[in-house]
This record gives C-alpha cells, structure tokens and sequence, in this order.
C-alpha cells in the first residue's frame, strides 16, 4: 500500500492510494479535468474509482469530467446531491464495489460546513490507512486499527491565526470559520495523542495546510521529532 499525496491545500485536493496488485484508487479530484490527468501522468487506466470526502470544489472538481470518461465516483449521497450527480451511472453511495479491486473504504461523517461530508479508513493489502480532510476533529477513536499510515488534516496554526486577528490580516468571521471547520496544528496533535494508537503507523501525512496560516516545514519537523514517524507535506 502506497499512499501519495499529489495536490493538497485550499486550492486543490488530488491523492492516490497504491495496491500492491497494481491497482490504484484515486481520493479527491479537486482539480481542472486537463489538469488531473497532467497531475497523474495520463496514467489512469488502472485507477479504480474515485472516492470524494465532499463536494467543495478543492476536493470534488472534476467528479463530473471523471464520470464521463467511465470512472467510477463514490461519495455520500449529500455529497452527490451537491455535486448535482446524484443517480447518476458510475455514481454510488456504496464503496463495495472497490472491494473486488483490492480496496476496503467504510466512511464516516466528518464535521466540516458541507452537507454529506465524510472521512474514510482505507484497508488494502493487510494494512489500514486514516484519510481525513476538511474535518475539523474526530470524535471516533481507533486505538484497536492500529493504522499504518495517518493522513489528518493539519489546516492551521492557531498561534498564527490569533496573530492575524489581532493585527487585523484576517478577516474574524472568516477565522471563526476555519476553526469550527477546519483541524488546527494543536487539534491534530491532540487527536494523535489521545485517539490513537501509533505502535504500527509508518507514515503521517499532515494534510490541507494553508500556505499562509501555518509554516509547513516547522510543523512538519515538530510532527516527526515528536513521534519518530516520517511525516509528509506539499503545496497546494
């Protein structure tokens, strides 16, 4: 299992998970169709399916482009309603039918301003992986899934944001948002340190970081002196 992050942050979202089968399941399309495939290398023939977390366009645009072209979309159904592709052929609300392609996905809802939106725990080939984007904290705890790779929402710094508020470089209303919709840098370590258990984990990924409200390298370097487990980050 191979997990990939291509695109990650406000403007765009675009990840891959790699089976060992060859198989790949694409998480999030949030990216101009011309784009998407320049972004993959044109190598799409053995991607799967596509699951999205939301309909927000970082995250979901090109989901009617991939539908087209005889992909497969998966996502909740507020998610598909949003995406107005609800009912649609190659649209399910159900992830079963990755199952016979090497992929186990089971969603949960996540708490984010956007009806229908979901987090997932990936399984494929005997390891277990948290996706969560857009989700500003988890109530679930999966001590027991023991996951071999984290991928959580690291949105911002809160240190940082109090700053700007202060000195007025952030508009308030818009700052409230990103607290009650977004996972924080101190939110994120909370969840690592209280929800689960990192004994197998091999790799974080700190995902959807702000290139303005948080210092990607820094926090990067924090997460993995603090847990001894390589840590991943890119742009947007």
């Amino acid at each position: 299992m191979k997990f990939t992050q291509i695109r990650s942050g406000s403007k765009a979202n675009l990840y891959t998970l790699d089976a060992d089968n060859g198989n790949r399941l694409l998480i999030e399309c949030g990216l101009p169709y011309p784009k998407l495939l320049d972004a993959l290398d044109y190598k799409i023939d053995n991607i799967k399916g596509c699951i999205i977390s939301h309909f927000h366009g970082d995250h979901s645009k090109s989901a009617k482009d991939l539908i087209k072209n005889g992909m497969d979309v998966y996502a909740s159904e507020g998610t598909l309603r949003g995406l107005k592709i609800q009912g649609l052929r190659r649209t399910s609300t159900s992830y079963d039918g990755l199952e016979e392609h090497g992929f186990k996905v089971v969603a949960f809802d996540a708490q984010h301003d956007c009806e229908g939106a979901k987090f997932f725990i990936i399984g494929c080939d005997g390891k277990s992986m948290l996706f969560s984007t857009d989700n500003y904290w988890i109530d679930q705890e999966f001590r027991a899934m023991q996951f071999n790779i984290i991928a959580l929402e690291c949105s911002f710094d809160e240190d940082i944001l109090q700053r700007k508020v202060e000195k007025k470089e952030i508009n308030e209303e818009l700052a409230k948002r990103l607290l009650f919709s977004h996972m924080s840098n101190k939110r994120c370590h909370k969840y690592l340190d209280e929800k689960c258990d990192l004994g197998k984990c091999e790799e974080i990924h700190l995902l959807h970081m702000s290139g303005s409200n948080i210092v990607k390298d820094r926090v990067r370097q924090e997460f993995e002196d603090k847990y001894m487990i390589e840590t991943f980050v890119v742009g947007d």
